[in-house]
């Protein structure tokens, strides 16, 4: 019976397409629980520049500012911005709705 197997061919290339695409969650996050994991992902990242020292002067690269204030204000603006960073990547991650359009 070739065409049997022709059948059975058919169904298991077919099922191992449509399978994986079903089994995928489409459950989409509702608003209060987008803000509920947003809040933590930037208090998080908050906390982390929070914990880092930041430069004495108002101008940590010039000639007159303290001694170390150069390193600690490159450590400061490093931490920042990676700190944004997961903040971008974080909330990105959420599952959220698509925003309506507004006019």
């Amino acid at each position: 019976m070739p065409g049997g197997t022709r059948r059975i061919a058919l169904l298991v290339t077919l099922a191992a397409f449509f399978v994986p695409s079903a089994l995928a969650s489409t459950h989409t996050l509702t608003k209060a629980q987008v803000i509920k994991r947003g809040t933590v992902i930037c208090k998080t990242a908050a906390r982390r520049v929070e914990a880092t020292p930041a430069p004495r002067s108002q101008n940590p690269f010039g000639k007159t500012a303290p001694e170390g204030d150069r390193a600690r204000a490159l450590k400061f603006i490093v931490v920042c911005a990676s700190s944004l960073e997961s903040v971008r990547v974080g909330l990105a991650k959420l599952d959220a709705a698509p925003r309506a359009a507004s006019c």
